[in-house]
């Protein structure tokens, strides 16, 4: 499946602290546009609301922050760490995660449009509730992870682990899973979440363990 990259402009503005930066923009409610912002660390620093687009984060930090309602469109997430921060209702929209820490992430009823995450750590992060169309995960660790009453549509998985991911009452109709590891997964007691699922012999194995049923 083919995601379409971010649009980012090759002129940009450098930006030393995002956090003191953005200030005008919220208050005037207007995006911010073209920036790159490199090894910045915030800690439990406010974020809420803003709309980024054109843009790069870089060797950044943002440690149990608070970007619940934020908007990022053409935006490239690389080697950024934004464990136990907070993105609940959260739009995302022709973006990358690259090798980024994303522990215990909260993404809550948030919407992801042609994203690519790769090389990243997603574990024990939340997407309950969100909407996924045009999603490509590759290499990545989503162990732990609650994907549960999701929409998803053109949703890709490469060399990936869901181990003891919770997927319920989210139909994963058309997702490959042959080449990743999907062992413990949490379902609804009808399995209806399997209906047109692509998985190999092994994992079926585990699966069918959901049922009650011992393999000899």
């Amino acid at each position: 499946m083919k995601i379409v990259k971010p649009n980012i402009p090759k002129v940009l503005v450098n930006v030393e602290q995002l956090m003191s930066y953005c200030i005008r923009f919220r208050e005037e409610e207007i995006d911010i546009d073209e920036i790159n912002v490199k090894e910045n660390y915030c800690e439990k620093a406010d974020f809420y609301k803003i709309s980024m687009r054109g843009s790069i984060l870089e060797n950044c930090k943002f440690i149990n922050c608070d970007f619940e309602k934020s908007s990022f469109v053409d935006v490239i997430f690389r080697n950024c760490d934004f464990s136990n921060s907070n993105f609940q209702n959260s739009y995302f929209n022709k973006c990358e995660f690259i090798s980024c820490k994303c522990l215990g992430v909260d993404m809550y009823n948030s919407c992801l449009k042609q994203v690519l995450i790769t090389e990243s750590n997603f574990q024990y992060t939340n997407f309950n509730k969100a909407n996924f169309n045009g999603i490509q995960v590759n290499d990545s660790d989503l162990s732990n992870a609650n994907i549960s009453e999701c929409k998803q549509k053109n949703f890709a998985v490469v060399n990936t682990q869901f181990i003891n991911s919770s997927f319920f009452k989210t139909m994963l109709t058309g997702i490959d899973f042959t080449n990743s590891q999907i062992g413990g997964v949490a379902l609804s007691d009808t399995l209806i979440e399997l209906k047109g699922v692509m998985i190999n012999e092994y994992q079926a194995s585990d699966i069918v363990k959901l049922l009650g049923v011992v393999v000899r």
